[in-house]
C-alpha cells in the first residue's frame, strides 16, 4: 500500500477534460482556452439548438416529451462541463489539500480540524454537482412516457444514462453515511479499549478526543444545508417518483 496511487481514479477523467479543452488550469494558454470554448459550442450548444428547433417544429406530444428529457440531460452536461472549466484551479487546490492530508495521515495521524475544513470547502463543489444530477434524475421521470417500440433507441439511451446518474448520487451518499457511522462509533470504540491501564497523558488525550467526537463528522452540501447520506438519497428518489406520479396524473 506504500506505493498505492490514491488519485488514480481521477487521472482518466482529467485527461478526458484536457482532451476536449475543459481543464483550465494555471498552465492553460489562451489558445487552449479558445479551443475549449470552440469544443463547447460545437459539440454541446449546437446540439441543444438543433433539439430546441425540433421541439417547436414537431406536433407530437410523445416526441416533445422525449426531446424534453434529452434536453434536460444535455443542459445538465453543459452546466457541469462549464462548471469544471470555471473551477479547475479550485479543484486542483482541493487535490493538493487531499495529497497533503494523506501524507499527514501517514506520518502523524488524523486531524479533525483539518478534515472539517476540507469538508466545508468541498461542500460548495458538491452542491453544484448534486444540483445537476438532480435535474437529470428528475428529467428521467419522463422515460416511462417514451414508447419502447416506437422510440427504442431513445429509451435505451436515456435508461443507460439514468443508471450512472443515479449511481453518481448514490456513491457520495453511501460513503458520506459510512463516514457518519464511523465517526459515531469512534468514541464508543475508544471507551471500550483498555484505557484503564494507560498513563495520565493518554487519559487526558482520550478525554479531549471524546469531547471532540460528541458531534459526529457529517459531510454536507451547500455549507451544511443538505447532508450527504442515504436518507438524502432516498428523499431524492422519492421526489423523482412523486414527479413521475404527477406527470402520470396529468397525462
Amino acid at each position: 500500500m506504500d506505493n498505492f496511487d490514491y488519485f488514480l481514479p481521477m487521472k482518466v477523467p482529467i485527461k478526458i477534460f484536457k482532451m476536449f479543452g475543459f481543464w483550465y488550469d494555471k498552465e492553460a494558454s489562451k489558445f487552449y482556452k479558445a479551443y475549449g470554448v470552440f469544443m463547447h459550442l460545437f459539440f454541446i450548444e449546437l446540439f441543444l439548438t438543433g433539439q430546441l428547433g425540433r421541439f417547436f417544429l414537431t406536433d407530437s406530444l410523445v416526441e416533445r416529451a422525449a426531446i424534453t428529457s434529452v434536453l434536460f440531460t444535455y443542459v445538465g452536461l453543459v452546466v457541469k462541463t462549464t462548471n469544471v472549466m470555471l473551477i479547475t484551479e479550485e479543484m486542483e487546490s482541493i487535490t493538493e489539500d487531499l495529497k497533503s492530508f494523506i501524507s499527514f495521515l501517514e506520518v502523524r495521524g488524523s486531524s479533525l480540524k483539518f478534515l472539517r475544513n476540507r469538508v466545508n470547502r468541498f461542500s460548495k463543489l458538491l452542491w453544484v454537482y448534486w444540483t445537476m444530477c438532480h435535474i437529470v434524475v428528475f428529467s428521467g421521470t419522463l422515460i416511462p412516457m417514451i414508447s419502447i417500440l416506437e422510440e427504442s433507441s431513445l429509451f435505451i439511451f436515456m435508461f443507460t444514462y439514468m443508471v450512472p446518474m443515479i449511481l453518481e448520487i448514490f456513491l457520495p451518499c453511501y460513503y458520506g453515511n459510512e463516514i457518519l457511522l464511523a465517526s459515531q462509533k469512534l468514541s464508543t470504540s475508544l471507551f471500550h479499549s483498555d484505557w484503564i491501564q494507560e498513563d495520565k497523558k493518554f487519559k487526558t488525550a482520550m478525554k479531549m478526543i471524546l469531547e471532540n467526537t460528541k458531534n459526529p463528522i457529517k459531510i454536507a452540501a451547500a455549507q451544511g444545508v443538505f447532508p450527504v447520506n442515504l436518507v438524502t438519497f432516498l428523499r431524492i428518489m422519492n421526489s423523482a417518483f412523486s414527479v413521475y406520479a404527477v406527470l402520470q396524473s396529468i397525462k
